[in-house]
C-alpha cells in the first residue's frame, strides 16, 4: 500500500517503483484528504481537501500504471495513519510506504508520521519523501 500526501514527482516516482517488490505486486494507492493548514483543518470543511486528493491520487494511479504497476486507488481520510488503517481493512497489506514531504519543509499532518504509522498499522511502514 501506498499512502500519497503529496504528488509523485519524477524522482520520487522512480524510488517508489524500486520499493515495489515484483512485477506481480498490486499496489493500492491512498490519498488522504488532508488540509494545508491546521486551521484548515479545524474548520471542517473538507471539499477542497478532497478535490485535491482525487487529482492527486489520479495523477499518482496514471504515473504508476504508465510505469507497468497495477494499482487501484481511493481518497481517505485527512489524517494519513487512519486513510491507510480504513484502507487495509479492504485491501490487507504486507507493507505500508507513506510518500511524504521533504525534511524541512514537511507538513503539520506528517508530525510523528512514522511512529504513529508503526503503532497503529502493524504492518511494516517505511516513509519516503525526497530530500
Amino acid at each position: 500500500m501506498i499512502v500519497v500526501t503529496k504528488g509523485l514527482e519524477d524522482g520520487l516516482l522512480e524510488e517508489v517503483r524500486r520499493n515495489i517488490p515484483t512485477e506481480d505486486t498490486k499496489v493500492v494507492v491512498v490519498a488522504p484528504a488532508v488540509e494545508e493548514t491546521v486551521f484548515h483543518h479545524a474548520l471542517g470543511d473538507s471539499d477542497h481537501a478532497r478535490r485535491v486528493a482525487r487529482d492527486r491520487l489520479g495523477d499518482c494511479l496514471e504515473k504508476l500504471r504508465g510505469n507497468g504497476v497495477s494499482a487501484l486507488g481511493q481518497v481517505g481520510p485527512s489524517d494519513p495513519v487512519l486513510a491507510a488503517s480504513e484502507a487495509m481493512q479492504q485491501y490487507p497489506a504486507d507493507e505500508v510506504l507513506i510518500v511524504t514531504h521533504p525534511a524541512g519543509s514537511d507538513r503539520w499532518y506528517e508530525e510523528g508520521l512514522s511512529e504513529r504509522a508503526k503503532r497503529a498499522l502493524h504492518t511494516p511502514v517505511r516513509l519516503i519523501g525526497t530530500s
